[in-house]
């Protein structure tokens, strides 16, 4: 066990100095011969053991008394230790390759990969004290109803919906993503929900539901000029009107749609869906493959591998 334990230590050492090349190389040597249930045919065990209860003797006596009569002992529990960091490690690779966290799906915690924990983070939309943090179980998609909301490639077999919005730090930050998906999924269907969690572009949800409601394909052209404006400049309604005009609305329609007392009803009744739905932050996505019974959900901007990879259905 001792030779496996040398050879993880000096594998790495000799990455960064040549020195410890020849060990290393011996290690190795005395490695295959264990696995083939042959005899070590060098002194490697005892030329180590010499020189680490030798270095030990001469600043620390117990301690390297202790290391002596305990060696292979302690050669197992480094060899133990080693070969679970190395599954933990690749439990973390594997997670943070397929969900965007090293700790699993829309899990927070640290991250080697993502030490900011950008790709769990959202802007909060939960206004009540809870005991317990909301997690993704509290989400259910099969409360939203879909065809309220506005969809393209309506026939699509796969599903990638959105909950985000116009002034939310975090969806604009994925908005460039979502597009993607948008523009190069053409089977799965894209639907997005403009849910405000910001008070300056509140008044934007109903110039949503009049916009989708006119016409549903120029909509998602102005979300994107939405998204791509400073949020600071949306929170200027006059600035938003331009924007609408220059989409190619026409604001006669988009005024007479607002001062119809069904528009407000029909803002109000999509928010409360949403909230019914167990949201608690956004940008949150559905996102489901042709195969899948339900939709996954994803909370936080991801990586785009990690919707693509979900749409095309496997684990990798």
């Amino acid at each position: 066990m001792f030779c496996i334990a040398s050879l993880i230590v000096l594998a790495i050492l000799s990455i960064f100095s040549a020195s410890h090349r020849p060990l290393a190389k011996l290690a190795l040597d005395c490695v295959l011969k264990r696995v083939t249930f042959q005899p070590c045919n060098s002194d490697f065990k005892e030329q180590m053991q010499g020189r680490i209860v030798g270095a030990l003797l001469r600043k620390a006596p117990p301690v390297a008394r202790f290391v002596h009569k305990r060696f292979e002992f302690l050669a197992w529990v480094f060899v133990v230790l080693s070969v679970a960091s190395l599954v933990w490690a690749l439990w973390g690779g594997y997670n943070f390759y397929a969900w965007g966290s090293c700790n699993g799906r829309n899990v927070e915690g640290f991250c080697a990969f993502d030490p900011t924990g950008s790709n769990n983070a959202i802007t909060s939309t939960t206004e009540e004290c809870r005991e317990e943090a909301p997690t993704d179980a509290d989400l259910r998609h099969e409360k939203l109803t879909t065809s309220l909301y506005p969809t393209l490639n309506k026939e699509g077999k796969k599903e990638f919906l959105v909950i985000g919005d116009f002034g939310c730090d975090y969806t604009r930050a994925a908005w460039p993503t979502f597009k993607e998906i948008r523009e190069k999924v053409k089977e799965a269907r894209f639907v997005f929900v403009q849910f405000p969690v910001k008070e300056e572009t509140e008044y934007l949800s109903d110039y949503a539901t009049c916009a989708s409601t006119i016409d549903e394909e120029k909509y998602f052209n102005l979300a994107d000029r939405f998204f791509a404006e400073d949020k600071e400049f949306l929170w200027d309604e006059a600035n938003a009107r331009d924007i609408i005009k220059d989409v190619g609305y026409d604001l006669d329609a988009i005024d007479a749609c607002l001062a119809d007392p069904k528009t407000e009803d029909a803002t109000r009744a999509r928010k409360l869906e949403v909230r019914n739905s167990g949201l608690y932050g956004t940008p949150t996505v559905f996102a489901k493959s042709e195969n899948d019974k339900s939709p996954v959900p994803l909370v936080g901007p991801k990586p785009l591998r990690v919707y693509r990879r979900i749409l095309r259905g496997s684990i990798f």
